[in-house]
């Protein structure tokens, strides 16, 4: 009893300790962008503003540009007017976030290239900061979009690369990833800045996912560095980067993805209990690290500008869950699902298809393996419960996040169903492979017994 009480005691201060580590890095980066010198960025920012302008500023607007892209260029006109305010003190403005707040968003911009401010936006913490600065010393928005999607690219071939290497079936799971992302637009919201930092973060972490999964972990679950506690770890960091990077746009993908990889990666050495603690370590680790970081930015900025940030955020946040009603707007979790579902269009099929392949193909492997008891359909059982409660994720951020989930269902939140469709995919293909092993395995019995009789 005594030495349970000492692990939890480990554990809690090394949680404690590295939020406030990460917390205090996170502040340090971003001082360290708003130390360039805000002159050095005036050339590209004035470029920057005018391929704005002439794309437009919403991205109903810009759909009519000849490339057929939607940009989100009325975020990236804010991301833009906060990146490149004039500095008084690197340190503090790293967490005041100012901005000038304009007629319309192009002359916000105008305003914050020539040094102005007059607002600030101060619930975020603006991540993107500590490599937008330094690009746009060189780059203009369209190189720095080209910028971001190469990156991606980068990171999505590393990831199959690595998956194909570390598992059987990595290759397959590999595709299934990779037309999951380029379905629903990954391709395309990664060169849109305000939605890439959530695609890179998720398969940042997928690489480190895939790594974890081939660490031999102390059996004791006693021990302070057990599996769980690693993951509860690892994922608390995932979720601190997003909330530290992202905009509130598809930040859930950097749990659902590496999460899923994982499972796989490990699918030979599950167990029921271990699903349902991997599960929750890896869930729950991921939401302290978001709701951690974000809470740290509230109290670094209160401390610095002496305004009352908690009280604007929780009033943010109960618009964005629903609490406090907009007029005009139809709300609810089943409202804010529906949304989402709206702007797939023919995919809405496709996902449809997915999620009913995966049931029956869960089905199948419980009805055979209550006939057979067979192991390798108890694993596939386990990897398949553990795929599904990952699905589910997404529906219940919009759900959570009712109001916000329908403001910006038709631009980028409808995004967070691929991770939905990666694991119901993962599914029916683990389902297929066993069953074609099994069937080769039996052919090959067949045929070697026909040979010994010949």
């Amino acid at each position: 009893m005594l030495t349970n009480k000492c692990v939890v005691g480990k554990r809690v201060l090394i949680v404690a300790l590295s939020t406030i580590m990460v917390g205090i890095l996170f502040w340090l980066l971003m001082a360290a962008a708003y130390a360039i010198p805000s002159t050095q960025l005036t050339t590209k920012a004035n470029q920057s503003r005018a391929i704005l302008k002439q794309e437009g500023v919403l991205w109903m607007q810009n759909a009519a540009l000849t490339s057929g892209a939607h940009y989100d260029n009325y975020t990236t006109y804010h991301m833009l007017n906060i990146a490149v305010q004039s500095v008084d003190n690197p340190f503090l403005d790293a967490v005041s976030s100012r901005l000038y707040q304009g007629s319309d968003p192009d002359d916000g911009l105008m305003h914050a290239i020539a040094g102005e401010s007059n607002a600030a936006y101060q619930r975020y913490w603006h991540g993107y900061v500590t490599f937008l600065r330094p690009l746009l010393v060189f780059f203009d928005i369209k190189q720095i979009r080209l910028i971001c999607q190469t990156t991606f690219f980068v990171l999505l071939v590393a990831v199959v690369a690595r998956l194909t290497m570390r598992m059987r079936m990595g290759g397959i799971l590999s595709l299934i990833l990779t037309g999951s992302l380029c379905i629903l637009g990954a391709a395309q919201a990664a060169e849109t800045l305000p939605f890439f930092s959530s695609f890179a973060i998720s398969l940042v972490a997928s690489l480190v996912a895939i790594s974890l999964s081939q660490r031999s972990f102390n059996r004791v679950s006693s021990g302070v560095w057990s599996e769980s506690f690693v993951l509860f770890l690892t994922f608390g960091a995932t979720g601190a980067l997003t909330v530290f990077f992202d905009f509130l746009d598809n930040p859930i993908l950097s749990f659902c993805i590496p999460a899923c990889i994982y499972f796989c990666c490990i699918r030979e050495r599950l167990t029921l209990r271990r699903v349902i603690g991997l599960f929750a370590a890896i869930g729950l680790g991921w939401c302290f690290g978001y709701a951690a970081l974000w809470v740290f930015k509230w109290a670094a900025t209160a401390l610095v500008t002496g305004e009352d940030v908690f009280g604007q955020a929780f009033n943010q946040a109960f618009i964005l869950t629903g609490g406090i009603e907009r007029e005009g707007i139809e709300r609810g979790p089943l409202q804010a699902i529906a949304a989402n579902l709206r702007p797939l269009g023919f995919m809405r099929a496709v996902l449809f298809a997915s999620l009913i392949g995966a049931l029956v193909c869960i089905l199948s492997s419980v009805i055979r393996y209550f006939r057979t008891k067979d192991d390798k359909l108890k694993t596939l059982l386990l990897v398949s419960v553990a795929l599904l409660l990952i699905s589910f994720v997404p529906y219940l951020w919009y759900a959570v996040l009712s109001d916000h989930s329908i403001m910006h269902a038709g631009l980028m939140t409808y995004r967070d169903q691929i991770g939905a469709l990666f694991p119901w995919l993962a599914i029916i293909a683990l389902t297929v492979l066993l069953a074609y092993q099994k069937r080769k395995g039996a052919k090959e019995i067949d045929e070697s017994n026909r040979s010994f009789l010949d």
